[in-house]
């Protein structure tokens, strides 16, 4: 039974539930509705897409549409118009594929609207996507027989006529983040099959072995930079030779004055007989200058130390010996934090072998342009004459947009700047020089934060020598099948009529497996 207080608390819950509602019906209507504002206040959607894209031909993604709405509401995208039907759209991301291979010398631009649309308001964008000839097809993907989550395969590479190397640093088979060397062949049908896969013999947890990968000829070297067995991350460089179906263990390298924190390891290079391992935080000179170790490979594949190197300028926190490269009695060193011209703006040294197995300076090597923190040298590369230094970090046309640098020895082993490489679409936080290759007229500069297909999918920049010297960029390859975060060109090799760049936190498998992409010169290209 209800008494009279009940029916006059009922009585006032109700009139209070009106009242409220009265409120928030004023309310609602003061802010005009769900979803941030009326449809005569909302703002449209903006794309932040570029209007226009250059790809190379046989790569399935296209590009990325994108924008922005002010008022927060969701934006979905379709696309319209003669070329639409090329193409397939997933309307949430923005993601455009080709329903098949597009060929340069069958059509060569599509255009179509594109649409985006916050449920109350559409804003229209003409796109244009042309696709460009290729100097170097597609030949194979390639993935590590045991791929699996987080192996990170493809943070090294290194190739020399049809064996390619390939490093997975974190590779955890053995205990965690011990790494994981993977070695294969291109048969003659331009098949790839994995001959090896290559770990140290005394493997423990955090060694990243694989950090870092070279070979010449049969020869493989290997840095683990954060290998201890002499030290806390002192690191060692291992050596295997390529055998009669096998792959063997034949040196374990350290320096002969091991402490605790080198990074001995931490780059590799070889040149015929001749190993060089840097070491870019050793300090017998001053604290992370960093030196470099000339090893040399002798009867019955015994190998020897047989000079330490040093900048002949050498301060704290130089980090000579972060990069490597050998060729033709060359040496090429990188000490990207060196700070003479400008803090941390970078510098690169060149050496000679002479007799005796002496090693002279005989060049420091700088930016015409150089800026602070530039990181001049993080990578290098020569070949014969030529030399390539990576500065990722560079801006002069975005922030850390990256470029490249050629050099080349001239008479008298005097060294000259003869180009500035930077990507023709150029844009901030690219990288452009994060891995540099050269062979012959050919250099490929990898830049695994470009995003113009996807976010940080990655790409790599082939540019090509003429007979006087000017180098122009007459390639720009993708992934065929690109996605977010796989920074492909993160490494990159270069050998002959074949390029690999690598893809080292791309996921087709598990995530951040990696991979790697072979290319082969298209005969049309070959001179």
């Amino acid at each position: 039974m209800r008494t009279a207080i009940d029916k006059r608390m009922t009585t006032g819950l109700t009139g209070l539930k009106t009242l409220t509602l009265l409120l928030a019906t004023v309310l609602f209507l003061g802010c005009g509705g769900s979803g941030g504002g009326d449809d005569e206040h909302n703002s449209a959607p903006l794309f932040t897409n570029a209007s226009s894209v250059s790809i190379g031909e046989n790569l399935l993604t296209a590009m990325t549409l994108s924008a922005q709405d002010s008022d927060g509401d969701i934006v979905t995208f379709r696309i319209s118009g003669e070329d639409a039907s090329y193409f397939g759209l997933d309307a949430q991301t923005g993601l455009i594929t080709f329903l098949d291979a597009p060929d340069h010398e069958t059509k060569d631009r599509y255009t179509f609207i594109a649409t985006a649309d916050d449920g109350r308001d559409t804003v229209t964008m003409a796109i244009t996507i042309d696709i460009k000839d290729r100097y170097f097809m597609d030949l194979a993907k390639i993935i590590a027989s045991d791929a699996k989550a987080y192996d990170d395969f493809g943070d090294s590479v290194a190739m020399d006529g049809d064996h390619i190397v390939i490093g997975a640093n974190d590779e955890n088979s053995t205990s965690d983040g011990a790494g994981s060397v993977y070695v294969f062949k291109i048969g003659l049908d331009g098949s790839v099959y994995e001959i090896a896969k290559l770990q140290a013999e005394n493997t423990e947890s955090d060694d990243k072995f694989g950090d870092t990968v070279a070979i010449d000829g049969d020869y493989i070297v290997v840095g683990a930079s954060e290998e201890d067995t002499t030290a806390d991350d002192a690191g060692r460089a291992y050596v295997f030779k390529i055998g009669a179906g096998s792959v063997e263990q034949i040196a374990k390298l350290q320096a002969d004055d091991p402490e605790a924190q080198d990074g001995f390891g931490i780059s590799v290079a070889i040149d015929g007989e001749y190993i060089i391992v840097g070491a870019a935080e050793e300090d017998t000179t001053a604290t992370d200058a960093g030196s470099a170790y000339l090893f040399k490979i002798i009867a019955d594949d015994n190998i020897d130390q047989v000079r330490k190197v040093q900048a002949a300028d050498a301060e704290n926190s130089d980090y000579f010996g972060i990069s490597v490269a050998a060729d033709g009695g060359y040496v090429v060193v990188g000490a990207s934090f060196e700070d003479t011209t400008a803090a941390d703006a970078g510098s690169v040294y060149l050496f000679k072998i002479g007799a005796g197995d002496s090693l002279e300076q005989i060049a420091k090597v700088q930016a015409g342009d150089a800026e602070s923190d530039d990181y001049f040298g993080d990578t290098v590369a020569i070949d014969g004459k030529y030399i390539v230094v990576g500065v990722a970090e560079e801006d002069t046309t975005a922030q850390a947009a990256g470029s490249a640098y050629v050099f080349k020895i001239a008479e008298d082993d005097f060294v000259i700047e003869i180009a500035k490489l930077q990507a023709d679409d150029a844009e901030a936080d690219d990288r452009f020089g994060i891995a540099v290759a050269i062979d012959g007229e050919y250099i490929i500069i990898g830049a695994r934060y470009e995003d113009s297909t996807v976010f940080a999918a990655g790409s790599a920049y082939l540019f090509q020598r003429t007979s006087d010297d000017s180098i122009v960029q007459i390639e720009k390859s993708q992934a065929f099948d690109a996605a977010n975060r796989d920074n492909f060109g993160g490494a990159v090799a270069i050998s002959g009529d074949h390029i690999v760049i690598t893809a080292p936190y791309d996921d087709t498998t598990e995530t951040n497996t990696g991979s790697a992409y072979l290319y082969i010169k298209d005969q049309d290209h070959i001179e």
